[in-house]
């Protein structure tokens, strides 16, 4: 059942970045400002460790070191 789990995984990651893409193919212009719709189509998650270790997590599970 392992196997069945990573395609649901990757069916799931493909879901979020093609619903990411359709909201950023409805932009007219480069984004300039925060826009809520489309951090919470991307970010997961932040975890602050402290002041010098903060990191996001997006949601096809890559984390990065702000």
């Amino acid at each position: 059942m392992v196997a069945e789990e990573d395609i649901n995984l990757t069916l799931s990651y493909a879901l979020h970045l093609l619903s990411f893409l359709a909201t950023l193919g409805k932009q007219k212009d480069l984004v300039t400002t925060f826009d809520a719709v489309q951090f919470q189509s991307l970010v997961d998650f932040i975890t602050v460790n402290s002041k010098d270790d903060i990191r996001v997590t997006f949601k096809n599970g890559m984390e990065i070191k702000a």
